[in-house]
């Protein structure tokens, strides 16, 4: 019977067009995205409710320190492993081999680190030791985002959902526990370390199985770097700018501070949900479509600019006007002012998600070193507003200054697209 299926599912996909591939690629994301969110929105939940603004704030801090370094260690190894492999499947492997042991070594240098850092990073000993706990997921973290780029090369999104929303099952399940029993900072990290490696381990024994037969050209270790230092620091860059305003609010307005713009924060990802979905799918169709045909490929960004302005419009708006409520019956009255800066904040997924897909257009037409300048002009307009803002009015100057970022650098991503389709 498996096999019977297994041999549907491989003929359904080859039947599957272009437009149709990404339309079924971003339905299968689609459906992972929102039934990780559901988890993660209950996990937040959990946490938020049982341990109080301030100590949810002090978990956010440990794990926006988390995602950074783990942006840091992928060394922009995995944006270039899902293009190149969806161009060249029988490359997977020695490709996968190759960037694991690159990721250990990377992996096992920042966990040391993070070990030796963590009394310099926070005077609070239960946020020190969330941190040494937090160091033992970076290794399984880092080995995960090879799996999930080389899953969606080949454009197994099937495995991308069930990987996900059972790792966040078992999370939820722990952090539960961990809450009902009192536990510490450290505990939940604890259970955070343990999922990231049950799913490093279901990760690579599918890997196992479905990699195709090697290609029998290698793959050259300073060719393979020197091609991914323009995704590196594209991907560092972007890290930094959605991280770098809680690197300001925790410290200038404390912890409490920071759970209440946590929790804005979890609902304004939560509408970027079904273009998450999309953008998932939508970076291998426009590496093909431009490796073919730039004017393909360009009519595909088009397509996908009005559809994702069409949403952004409309989900504003409907966030904007039930932001009260929805906020005081999940997290409850005391999370209310995150309402307020939900209201300024659901704008921003405007520019934000036309420029997320502009740089995938340009990715895909191996403009990824001026996507990095680019970047780089979001974080220094993000780091020279945020703190500013911050001072005069707190999270809601986080906010401020990133709308005023992103929309800048629409108008940069717009003039640099502009001259590409000129070239055409």
């Amino acid at each position: 019977m498996r096999q019977w299926l297994a041999a549907i599912g491989v003929s359904l996909h080859k039947r599957l067009g272009a437009d149709a591939k990404l339309a079924f690629g971003s339905a299968i994301l689609l459906v992972s995205n929102l039934g990780g969110a559901t988890i993660g929105f209950l996990i937040s939940l959990i946490i938020g409710r049982g341990l109080g603004s301030a100590r949810f704030g002090d978990y956010v801090f440990i794990t926006a320190i988390l995602s950074t370094i783990d942006i840091a260690a992928e060394v922009g190894l995995d944006s270039l492993l899902t293009r190149d492999v969806a161009a060249v499947p029988r490359r997977s492997r020695p490709y996968v081999e190759l960037m694991l042991r690159i990721k250990l070594v990377i992996a096992a240098l920042i966990a040391g680190g993070l070990l030796l850092l963590a009394p310099n990073l926070s005077q609070s000993s239960a946020v020190q030791d969330g941190l040494r706990m937090a160091a033992l997921a970076v290794l399984p973290l880092q080995f995960n985002s090879v799996f999930i780029a080389l899953f969606r090369g080949w454009q197994r999104m099937d495995i991308v959902l069930g990987l996900s929303l059972g790792t966040l099952s078992l999370m939820l399940a722990g952090y539960w526990a961990v809450i009902l029993l009192g536990g510490s900072l450290a505990h939940l990290l604890l259970v955070f370390s343990i999922g990231q490696s049950l799913q490093a381990l279901a990760a690579w024994l599918l890997y196992r199985r479905l990699a195709p037969p090697p290609d029998k050209e290698g793959i050259v270790l300073k060719s393979l770097l020197r091609r991914a230092l323009p995704f590196a620091l594209a991907g560092g860059l972007s890290t930094l700018g959605t991280r770098v305003d809680l690197f300001y609010i925790y410290p200038i307005s404390g912890a409490s501070a920071a759970g209440l713009y946590a929790v804005n924060l979890k609902f304004f990802d939560a509408m970027r949900l079904p273009p998450n979905a999309f953008f998932g799918a939508l970076l291998p169709t426009l590496a093909q479509r431009a490796a073919t045909s730039r004017r393909e490929a360009t009519a595909t960004l088009r397509r996908s600019l009005l559809l994702l302005a069409g949403y952004a419009c409309l989900a504003a708006g409907f966030t904007a006007l039930i932001s009260s409520p929805l906020v005081y019956y999940t997290f409850g009255p005391q999370y209310q002012y995150s309402a307020q800066i939900l209201r300024l904040m659901v704008w921003v997924n405007l520019p934000l998600l036309l420029n997320a897909a502009c740089s995938y257009y340009l990715y895909a037409n191996q403009d990824e070193r001026y996507v990095n300048v680019i970047q780089a002009s979001n974080l220094l307009l993000r780091v020279a507003l945020v703190g500013p803002l911050v001072v005069w009015g707190g999270p809601s100057g986080a906010a401020a200054a990133l709308a005023l970022a992103e929309t800048l650098t629409l108008a940069f991503y717009a003039a640099r697209i502009y001259h590409v389709v000129g070239q055409n």
